[in-house]
């Protein structure tokens, strides 16, 4: 490590899940603001433990704010995308999970650019569009 110091054996196994090398591994830190239209306290609940048992920490005294480290990616195009994707299928989970009516988040990922998601119920199943948090107004 940078201080001189050998990794201990748990921070070998922590940086080098996956093959990667610990000197080449880097944490990609996520976090993401949703809000759940029209959800009663019991949705939020169920919504809410579905992000915990995927990982998500809640941060606290703001509402819906969550959190997550991913280890296993480097800080690349290609790391960021997977995170980009993993919060999808996990918003997704959480929304089936809550019976929740529609999900719009935003998230922070790396030093990227913040993105924006919709997620609601059609058919049956959960589908998504893109937006732009940037823009003065979303639909």
């Amino acid at each position: 490590m940078e201080d001189g110091l050998a990794p201990s054996a748990l921070q070998v196994a922590f940086l080098c899940e996956a093959n990667v090398p610990y000197k080449d591994s880097t944490v990609i830190r996520a976090m993401m603001s949703l809000d759940l239209k029209n959800a009663s306290t019991a949705q939020r609940k169920e919504f809410d433990a579905s992000l915990d048992e995927q990982g998500w920490l809640k941060l606290s005294g703001v509402d819906t704010v969550w959190c997550n480290r991913f280890s296993r990616l480097l800080n690349n195009e290609d790391g960021i995308k997977e995170v980009r994707n993993t919060i999808l299928r996990v918003v997704k989970k959480a929304a089936a999970s809550g019976r929740i009516e529609q999900v719009k988040y935003v998230a922070q990922i790396s030093n990227d650019d913040a993105i924006g998601r919709i997620v609601w119920k059609k058919a049956g199943e959960y589908v998504h569009r893109h937006y732009d948090p940037y823009a003065v107004e979303v639909e």
